[in-house]
This record gives C-alpha cells, sequence and structure tokens, in this order.
C-alpha cells in the first residue's frame, strides 16, 4: 500500500448526524500504523464527481460551474456587440463546449427534492446568466 494511492471517505448516516467525527483509521501495516494512521478526506473525487459526506455535491457543482464561468470569461475575447462572432455561432460555441463543463455530472446531483438543490442550481445560474450576456452581447 501507498500513502499517496490509499484514501479513506465516511458517508454520513443523515442529516442529523452530519457533524459526527470523521474516524481515521489505523491498519496496523505500515505505512498506516499508529503514528500514522489513514485519515479520512472531506471530498472524495471519482471519476471526475466529486462527492462529500452529506452527498450534496455543493463542492462539485461549485468546481464545474467556476470552471465554465472562467471559460466563458476567455470565450469573450473571440467577439464583441460589434466585431468577431455571430450570436449564433457563440450559441453554438457555447452548447458545444460550455455547456457540457456545467453540466457535467448533472445525473447525480439533479434531485429538485433535496435541500442543496437550490444552492446547486444557484451556482449554476451564473454560468447560465454569463453565456447569455455573452451571446446577445449585452453589458
Amino acid at each position: 500500500m501507498e500513502h499517496t494511492k490509499t484514501e479513506l471517505f465516511n458517508f454520513a448516516d443523515s442529516a442529523r448526524n452530519k457533524n459526527s467525527p470523521n474516524p481515521s483509521i489505523n491498519l496496523g501495516v505500515p505505512p498506516f500504523t499508529h503514528e500514522f494512521p489513514c485519515v479520512p478526506k472531506d471530498v472524495w473525487r471519482y471519476l471526475g464527481i466529486m462527492f462529500d459526506r452529506n452527498l450534496t455535491f455543493r463542492d462539485h457543482v461549485k468546481f464545474y460551474s467556476t470552471k465554465s464561468v472562467s471559460a466563458v470569461r476567455c470565450m469573450k475575447s473571440l467577439g464583441n456587440s460589434n466585431r468577431g462572432l455571430t450570436p449564433k455561432q457563440k450559441r453554438l460555441l457555447y452548447i458545444s463546449c460550455i455547456q457540457p463543463i456545467a453540466t457535467f455530472g448533472l445525473c447525480c446531483w439533479y434531485k429538485p427534492g433535496t435541500r442543496a438543490f437550490k444552492s446547486n442550481i444557484k451556482m449554476l445560474r451564473l454560468t447560465h446568466n454569463q453565456g447569455a450576456r455573452w451571446i446577445t452581447g449585452a453589458f
């Protein structure tokens, strides 16, 4: 076993136990001994999806919405309201390049009945607002 490749992650039982301790594990064999136990992570990334203890996916949505907003800001140099790409070309570019980044892992975190749903959608709305302003040439 290697320290860098071994990961430990504990899920919380329910919303009531979200602040419960996140215990480390002493495996008794090197490299995980009493002096250096295997410490659990707060966020676990698997196949590009970021899991947290309560499965709210806030870190995942925050990471990918920030990534997509920065991509929209980079694309602003491709054209403005006076010159550059046409709105039709900008829309095509947005749908093919930005939208897949923003909605990556949507099938995992898109659950309208959950508490974290509104905050996740609010973070994602920023990307769509920036993209709409860029496409239309609004300020």
